[in-house]
């Protein structure tokens, strides 16, 4: 099974130096499903439109049995507004 994990930025504050890092979104559109029958860019192309919809920052497509078990990375955390609909770096 394919699906996406989302992330969006974590709040500032004293403790992290003021400094914004992304973390793992949650909530029920943080991970989506992916249909396996679609190509790697089609899918690249329904996260990053997912995610521009659902105000996320970053995205990252993975692979497992389940969401939670045998979980592998197919591509690196891929941030949303540097790829403009350019396609993922670090695609297998």
């Amino acid at each position: 099974m394919y699906f996406a994990k989302f992330f969006t930025h974590a709040v500032p504050n004293y403790w992290n130096n003021y400094e914004t890092y992304k973390i793992e979104a949650c909530g029920d559109r943080a991970v989506v499903v992916m249909d396996g029958r679609e190509s790697m860019p089609k899918m690249i192309e329904f996260m990053e439109d997912w995610a521009r919809k659902h105000n996320f920052s970053a995205f990252q497509l993975r692979k497992g049995e389940t969401i939670n078990r045998g979980v592998k990375n197919i591509t690196d955390i891929q941030d949303v507004s540097t790829l403009c609909n350019k396609g993922l770096t670090n695609v297998p």
